[in-house]
């Protein structure tokens, strides 16, 4: 089913007779193309206007270009060249005037410094956001309130998410990007089963009922089935598999994992690898494949990257505990239940500057 947006673009971009203006809107379609999952024809539009040469004369059509270039890094998981091309992008917008469009690249800045846990970076972006209210268009605003509203869930204050998340669906209702959209649901489901996870192994009551985080985790499942959507790829299996982690489905969860755990590294996700396979040692354990879990629990460790979000290595190690716990191996039960407690207490800190920061955006609400 092809989005209201896509449509749009195709048809004004139809309409466009080869001016600087449909070139600039075939590079915003590359990108949305880029997002959606369709690597090869995103690829294929730019390489096109590339061979146009059109960019050379036009600093539009260039920050449009190098916007949806590093788009296509992004969503390959490719983010420090995504950087680069979305910097090169903003600085051409700057120099020439075009501060929509800077405002986007801000807007998709502040979500990538939300990931890689920069909190000095999504201060600046947000600033620049804010500071730009006026030149925000729909999709910079959706994509900035996506994040303030994921900011506010994983700090625990759910009222004030919903309604940064319902600003975020309004904004992608109003273009029609069910890309968009399908983020929202998917991040949502994500941060509820996070959280409820991140719980459970603190020894913490869940904030969310079971029935709750299944129907989220469903609920994205249905949607990008209905629209189409790769672009979230392993990840929504991988999502029913921690929900039925937490209600005990060990055996099913492993194999959700095992038959979706390599294709990560082609959604540009790579980084999660060594917390899933910590998941699932654990679940092998349980299921008392001792050997098998204790082989995912040491890849696991030996995976273990700096780019790893904070309460993924933290749960990471809490995985890891007790899976020795059900092996039987005290002494590095002790250790890793050690590691897993310090990450924790960072954890911590990162959601209260995570909140310090939503609640900057929250005194700017109603400008957006």
């Amino acid at each position: 089913m092809e989005s209201r947006y896509l449509s749009n673009l195709s048809a004004a971009i139809s309409c466009s007779d080869g001016s600087s203006d449909g070139s600039c809107l075939r590079a915003e379609r590359a990108a949305y193309l880029a997002r959606r999952g369709d690597s090869a024809a995103a690829e294929s539009e730019l390489s096109a206007l590339r061979l146009d040469g059109l960019h050379v004369g036009s600093a539009a059509i260039s920050s449009w270009i190098n916007f949806a270039e590093g788009m296509q890094f992004h969503c390959n998981g490719m983010d420090r060249a995504a950087s680069d091309k979305w910097q090169r992008s903003r600085a051409i917008a700057d120099s020439a005037g075009l501060g929509h469009l800077s405002s986007l690249v801000s807007s998709w800045f502040f979500f990538l410094d939300y990931t890689c846990a920069n909190i000095s970076l999504m201060k600046d972006n947000l600033q620049r956001c804010l500071i730009g209210a006026t030149q925000l268009n729909n999709q910079a605003k959706s994509r900035l309130a996506l994040t303030i509203a994921q900011c506010f869930h994983i700090c625990g204050d759910v009222q004030s998410a919903k309604r940064w998340y319902t600003l975020s669906r309004l904004q992608a209702l109003a273009y029609g990007d069910d890309v968009m959209l399908s983020a929202l649901i998917h991040n949502m489901a994500w941060i509820r089963v996070s959280n409820a996870r991140n719980e459970v192994l603190r020894g913490l009551v869940m904030s969310d009922s079971r029935d709750l985080i299944y129907l989220g985790a469903e609920t994205t499942v249905a949607y990008e089935g209905l629209v189409g959507i790769s672009s979230f790829g392993a990840m929504t299996p991988l999502l029913q598999a921690q929900v039925q982690i937490l209600n005990g489905q060990y055996s099913s969860a492993e194999d959700i994992i095992t038959r979706n755990i390599d294709m990560i590294e082609n959604s540009g996700i790579g980084r999660v690898r060594a917390s899933l396979l910590a998941d699932r040692a654990y679940c092998r354990a349980l299921v008392g494949n001792g050997d098998s879990a204790l082989a995912d629990a040491k890849a696991a460790l030996s995976l273990a990257r700096d780019d790893i979000q904070i309460d993924d290595l933290a749960a990471l190690h809490s995985r890891v505990a007790l899976t020795y716990t059900v092996i039987g191996v005290e002494e590095q039960t002790q250790l890793h239940q050690i590691y897993a407690n310090e990450n924790w207490i960072k954890f911590d800190s990162f959601r209260q500057d995570l909140l310090s920061i939503a609640r900057l955006a929250d005194d700017s609400y109603t400008k957006l």
